[in-house]
């Protein structure tokens, strides 16, 4: 793929995005309506089309002081060996604590000493791989499309349903049911149209509202557009996106690097919240958008500015940052970590007009939001369960992002040693030095504990999705091939890399891919369960509008992705326990609520409940209940139904009750 074509189509992205999120912005807090929105809609694409035409404009402000002063020191022609061998033992000592689940901060201490060593030997040392300059070969063009079009061919035949869909679904559908309401001015989930959002923070998601304006301007099915179109194009950019990072830090072998990174993340599928379950089989989302495009976009446009911090390469870092603030609230918490790493190596050897333009231009351009969004978190407590964090815990934040097996501990360690591989002086003592700083202040003990006591339990572990480990680690497995090959006459580099992806598949708990992951290959077709998604676009096609409904919550989540919905007793337990809600519905009514639903899902199996229940009946009216014909009450459910009139039908395994 051609580097002009593939950044141009980047930095327009993010262009487009970024005027968008900070169009959604002003909406949101001017009060304006989705109609409004849809009427000003020119507006952020007229904006993205100036900014873009700025960014890949000819003319650059290129600091050519800076550019011919920063020539390379006198290095040595290879690493010192004490030093590596000195790195070496402190990589093993590091995995083998890791691996037998010791004490996390002496895994760190080990983890920041090699950190330094690297920052050491990269400052002094030639690289360890030759740095001449490589064009890229005609058949790794074709390659790097193949590999985009694998992208999102694998977005588009993996199906793994994901709950969280009941509320990023609602969104979009709440603001085209309402279009004339204030966006964000309320809940979709709750039938009074005065509860409000779940979180404050949730105003600040801009793809949704992006899905919903795509939808209504083409006439295309929101979750078509959400699930089939899309998500797959999401999956060839990700690839897009590596695979510039990858010939940013190591052109000679960016291919290789793509080729470990794509195994990485599909060995990655533990548990729910690794990696690799946030890439292909999960690209509808937002977050999962900021996880796998959105952060690594914004490590590779601070690289780029730190390294030439200019007015061209200002723009789209600064885009960057907006749009990925716009796909998930968790950008407020990530976002400024990656960008400070990045750009701390812009400070190597600088004068002083570049230090301020650095400062200036690369923190300022997100700043304004960072601080928004750190003053909402602040002000929001999410009431997310901790993970038992501990001052001298075994980091279990880590081992939710990589898992708590041997592949994750060598994803962990391989992290620091990739600067040694970097082409080029500068951009390899820079990279060093981004590394650096996320060891010390990202992976440290303290920074996820202080994150998730203040702001927002899920920073114990989310704060780790700013982390590049798995590009980082992919560098490393390359490099690491590559000098194996160099010791043992007659093994081919290509072939130890080979052999080393396949171990890396074979020390997987669970690739991301696989049925145990839930995962269902097929036909594109909607992420959803198909049979409970029927039974509730039944119901939302039945029930008379903004009517209750009695569902479990396997139903229920489903109902409410719909457009024109009923609305449910109960979406997901979880959303009960924010703040928000209890204040203004009432402790007393959510524990109502609770009882209602634990006895029609069977977790009440008290016979005194059917009493309550019945009386619930004639408080709420639900036009359609719907439970499970498998659990234990079911006759008394079906005895209560009957006698308050209910009308009684079959859907394989539930009950579809209705009033006549």
């Amino acid at each position: 793929m051609n580097r002009a074509a593939g950044d141009s189509c980047l930095i327009a992205g993010v262009c487009f995005f970024g005027s968008w999120t900070v169009y959604c912005y002003a909406m949101v807090l001017s009060a304006s309506s989705f109609s409004d929105v849809m009427a000003w809609s020119f507006v952020p694409i007229l904006t993205a089309l100036g900014i873009w035409a700025v960014c890949t404009g000819r003319s650059a402000l290129v600091d050519t002081s800076r550019t011919g002063s920063a020539r390379e020191p006198a290095l040595a022609s290879a690493p010192d060996t004490g030093a590596l061998w000195a790195l070496v033992a402190l990589i093993i000592c590091a995995l083998t604590l890791r691996i037998f689940d010791n004490h996390y901060w002496p895994v760190w201490l080990f983890l920041l000493c090699a950190s330094i060593l690297v920052f050491r030997t990269a400052s002094t040392s030639a690289a360890l791989y030759s740095e001449a300059p490589v064009e890229t070969p005609n058949w790794q063009r074709v390659g790097i499309v193949a590999l985009a079009l694998f992208g999102l061919v694998l977005v588009a035949i993996t199906h793994r349903l994901d709950q969280d869909d009941s509320q990023y679904l609602n969104f979009v559908v709440t603001a085209m049911d309402f279009p004339l309401e204030p966006l964000f001015s309320h809940s979709g989930l709750w039938q009074d149209p005065k509860v409000p959002l779940e979180l404050s923070i949730y105003k600040f998601h801009t793809y949704e509202l992006l899905v919903a304006a795509l939808s209504d301007l083409f006439g295309v099915h929101h979750k078509t557009l959400y699930y089939l179109i899309l998500a797959p194009i999401f999956g060839g950019i990700a690839v897009l996106v590596h695979w510039k990072l990858a010939q940013h830090l190591v052109p000679q072998y960016a291919f290789s690097v793509l080729l470990a990174w794509l195994v990485l993340m599909i060995a990655l599928g533990e548990s729910h919240r690794e990696f690799g379950n946030f890439a292909f089989v999960r690209l509808f989302q937002g977050k999962s958008l900021l996880v796998t495009i959105g952060l690594p976009l914004c490590l590779l446009l601070g690289l780029r500015f730190a390294e030439f911090p200019d007015g061209r390469r200002a723009l789209p870092l600064g885009m960057a940052i907006v749009a990925s603030t716009g796909l998930s609230s968790s950008a407020f918490g990530t976002v400024p970590f990656v960008v400070a790493a990045a750009l701390c190596g812009g400070f190597l050897g600088a004068s002083r007009v570049v230090v301020k333009r650095i400062i200036a231009v690369g923190l300022a351009s997100g700043l304004f939001l960072c601080a928004i969004g750190l003053f909402l978190l602040v002000n929001m407590k999410s009431e997310n369960e901790i993970h038992g964090i501990s001052l001298f815990g075994s980091g279990t934040g880590l081992a939710t992002v990589l898992g708590e097996g041997i592949l994750g501990a060598l994803i962990l360690v391989l992290f620091p040693i990739a600067p040694l591989f970097v082409a080029g002086f500068r951009r390899r003592r820079l990279y060093a030095l981004t590394t650096l700083m996320f060891v010390g202040f990202v992976l440290n003990p303290w920074t996820g504990e202080f994150l998730a006591k203040n702001l927002d339990s899920a920073f114990e572990w989310r704060l780790f999705w700013s982390v590049p480990f798995i590009i980082s680690a992919s560098i490393s497995i390359v490099g690491l091939a590559g000098l194996f090959a160099d010791k043992i006459p007659r093994l081919k580099g290509h072939a130890m890399l080979l052999v080393m992806l396949v171990a890396v598949l074979l020390v997987s708990r669970q690739w991301s891919i696989s049925a145990g992951n839930s995962v269902v290959i097929a036909v594109p077709q909607f992420k959803v369960d198909p049979d409970l998604h029927a039974l509730a676009e039944e119901i939302v096609r039945r029930a008379p509008l903004r009517s209750t409904v009695y569902a479990p919550v396997s139903v229920a989540q489903w109902v409410t992705t719909f457009r024109q919905h009923p609305y449910p007793l109960i979406v997901r337990p979880r959303y009960l326990k924010f703040e928000r809600i209890g204040r203004y519905v009432g402790y007393p009514e959510l524990d109502r609520r609770r009882r209602v639903m634990a006895f029609l899902q069977g977790q009440d199996k008290d016979l005194s409940s059917a009493a309550f229940f019945q009386s619930q009946l004639a408080i709420d009216r639900p036009t359609f209940v719907v439970y499970d014909s498998r659990v234990e009450m079911a006759p008394a459910i079906e005895e209560v139904l009957g006698a308050a009139g209910y009308v009684e039908e079959k859907r394989d395994i539930y009950q579809l009750w209705h009033l006549p």
